[in-house]
């Protein structure tokens, strides 16, 4: 089961779901871009794999406007790889957005 971990962030494999949760209260740009290649180095690695990329923003408040275009490549990563993109535990702010 492939895992990454760090401070701002842990992805994990398992049973087919890519589980990315970044930790908050603000996910700010370097964060983003550390989370995204992270994400897209798995997806590479992993992707037939992968059937669904769960991010978790359970401890995520708000958002660069550098991580809001990373869930938009997340979306795009997705459809490449024919899997499902789920955004969970969204707060109000960004769901605003």
């Amino acid at each position: 089961m492939p895992t990454t971990t760090n401070l701002s962030y842990g992805c994990q494999l398992r049973h087919g779901v890519l589980t990315v949760r970044p930790v908050g209260p603000r996910l700010s740009d370097r964060e983003a871009s550390r989370l995204a290649a992270a994400v897209g180095t798995m997806m590479r690695t992993h992707g037939r794999r992968v059937r669904r990329l769960n991010l978790d923003l359970t401890e995520v408040y708000t958002m660069s406007i550098t991580a809001l275009g990373m869930c938009l490549e997340f979306e795009r990563l997705t459809r490449t790889w024919k899997a499902e993109l789920v955004l969970q535990d969204v707060s109000d702010p960004i769901r605003d957005v």
